[in-house]
């Protein structure tokens, strides 16, 4: 499915890398592409033109200084800032890499992840920081302390994000080639 549901590339964007959309016929955002791109890695590694492309608009995306928003890095020559939940996403999907982005990445993301509490932003940061071999008791305790105050809202996504995080389900995300 992802190898032939690509997001299209608009006429007005410089680069012919697309990644993937949320939607069939739409473009294609960090999320996505990083989901995309883990899938990939993890399901389909001989699918290495699509991996490329899909870490060519990861970097392409790449905000100033290292992390991701939901889209471009600017819009009309501004910066746009980072954020955790795609940032972690997207280290999620590049854990086990050694490029200069992965490093930028890791590092933002490390100094980032506590000032956005969401819980699917904790949720993804700790499933990125089990997988970075990172430090995870103070992101733990932080989603702790967030499902205490919302019970995640009992949102679907973040709850399966906040299960895989904290248990054996890291295995099943983990990228070992």
């Amino acid at each position: 499915y992802l190898l032939g549901h690509r997001a299209e590339a608009l006429s007005s964007d410089p680069h012919p890398n697309a990644g993937w959309g949320w939607a069939p016929h739409t473009y294609g955002w960090v999320d996505p592409t990083a989901r995309a791109v883990l899938a990939l890695r993890r399901l389909r590694p001989d699918a290495k033109d699509a991996i490329t492309d899909g870490l060519v608009v990861l970097a392409d995306r790449e905000c100033a200084g290292g992390g991701w928003n939901y889209g471009n890095p600017s819009v009309l020559d501004q910066g746009l800032v980072p954020y955790v939940h795609p940032s972690a996403v997207t280290m999620i999907a590049l854990h086990g890499r050694t490029e200069a982005i992965a490093t930028r990445g890791r590092a933002w993301l490390d100094a980032h992840w506590s000032h956005e509490r969401g819980g699917l932003s904790l949720a993804c940061t700790l499933v990125a920081r089990r997988l970075l071999g990172d430090p995870v008791d103070a992101v733990v305790d932080a989603l702790g302390a967030r499902f205490d105050a919302s019970a995640l809202l009992a949102d679907t996504v973040t709850l399966a994000w906040a299960a895989i995080g904290l248990g054996d389900g890291i295995d099943r995300v983990k990228v070992t080639t």
